[in-house]
Formats: C-alpha cells, sequence, structure tokens
C-alpha cells in the first residue's frame, strides 16, 4: 500500500510517496541471508563473504560503522555479476556526537553471482578503529545447466 503526501511552504511544494518497507518478502524460491563481520579496521578489512554454489546473492542492505576512526573517506562493495567486478562506493556519515564514529549504511539492489566473493573495503586507512560491517539480502538458486 502507498501512501501519497503533500506538503506546501511559503517557498515550494513537495510530493511524498511513502511505500512501507520490508512489506514484501524475498521472492518465491529464495532465502533470507545476513553476513556480518567485526574487529579492527586492520584485522577486518578487507571484509569478504562467499557466495554459495548453485545461488545468487542479491545484496539490499549495507552498513558500516567504525568508532575511533580519525576519517574515513568512503565505504566500497565489490560484487562480480556475469563474470564482471564492480566496485560501488558508498560515503560514510561522522556523527556530531562522536565526530570519530562513522556509519555508512545504504539500502540498495547488487547482484552476485553463484561462488563468487563479495568484499567490502575502505578508502582510509581504519587500522586502530573499531569497525562493524553487515550485509543483508537473499539467495536466489540458479538452476543453469552450466554451473558447477
Amino acid at each position: 500500500m502507498k501512501h501519497h503526501a503533500l506538503m506546501r511552504t511559503g517557498l515550494c511544494s513537495i510530493a511524498l510517496l511513502f511505500i512501507p518497507s520490508h512489506t514484501v518478502l524475498a521472492e518465491p524460491g529464495s532465502s533470507p541471508i545476513q553476513f556480518t563481520g567485526s574487529g579492527t579496521g586492520a584485522t577486518l578489512f578487507p571484509f569478504s563473504a562467499a557466495v554459495p554454489t548453485k545461488q545468487s546473492l542479491v545484496i539490499e542492505e549495507l552498513s558500516v560503522q567504525c568508532i575511533g576512526a580519525p576519517f574515513l573517506s568512503d565505504v566500497r562493495l565489490f560484487a562480480t555479476l556475469n563474470g564482471v567486478t564492480a566496485q560501488y562506493t558508498f560515503a560514510p556519515t561522522s556523527l556530531n556526537t562522536n565526530p570519530s564514529q562513522w556509519i555508512s549504511t545504504q539500502t540498495t539492489r547488487i547482484y552476485a553471482d553463484p561462488s563468487t566473493t563479495v568484499v567490502v573495503g575502505t578508502g582510509t586507512t581504519t587500522d586502530g578503529a573499531n569497525c562493524t560491517v553487515s550485509i543483508a539480502g537473499h539467495l536466489k538458486r540458479v538452476d543453469h545447466d552450466d554451473l558447477n
């Protein structure tokens, strides 16, 4: 169910479309999955998650949090689809209450081939920071004769 709202101010009108999140579960024949890891930046990154054989991964949410990092330029996710590895870059935000705490949370739809590895890293050194990575999405069975 979608909800619409129209807000008017003295300067402009803003139309909002509210679509309740997570109202539709993963596609039929798929199963929800999440990967997570934590540690110091030096031991956590690059963080990797293996995609099972004969299943593709649909990444729907990526979250990275680092505490104790003086600066975090970006978060990078690498995924392979149809044999092509792509880099996706996300901007982190520093919290006003703790400038050394950086968070990057992104709702997305990124696909990864069976038997590949999804990798998450950062653009700057987070060696001394305590970091957590979470990837959520679903696995979809792939029934192709050409898969090993």
